[in-house]
């Protein structure tokens, strides 16, 4: 258990939910580090990497093109994770804003969590 959660002076937890296998222990700790720390609004960010859309490095095309053949499609994945999310949320009764983005992960990451307290 933490005790102590060092924020910078954002006004959001963004839990970044990048499988569904991982989505309930993502969200779960998000939403226990937003209650801790002045009660922070939460949000979950799924990003879409489509490797046809993607300007990137010739080696990451290559894994996300891998990562299609092992786990399906970016609309297979985000479809899996927003149930996952739904199922959570319903669970929790937590308020919690869902958050799709289109794009490599850096540049999404960079765009869509740039005033988050904290990302986890």
């Amino acid at each position: 258990m933490v005790d102590k959660i060092a924020v910078t002076s954002g006004r959001e937890v963004v839990a970044v939910i990048e499988e569904a296998t991982t989505a309930q222990r993502c969200l779960t700790v998000a939403l226990r580090a937003a209650q801790r720390v002045n009660s922070l609004s939460l949000s979950a960010l799924h990003i879409c990497v489509d490797p046809a859309k993607l300007v990137a490095a010739v080696e990451e095309i290559s894994l996300q093109s891998m990562r299609e053949i092992e786990e399906g499609s970016d609309k297979d994945r985000l479809g899996r994770a927003r149930a996952a999310f739904q199922r959570w949320a319903t669970l929790s009764g937590a308020q919690v804003r869902w958050v799709e983005h289109v794009g490599g992960i850096t540049s999404s990451l960079i765009c869509e969590v740039k005033d988050a307290a904290l990302r986890v």
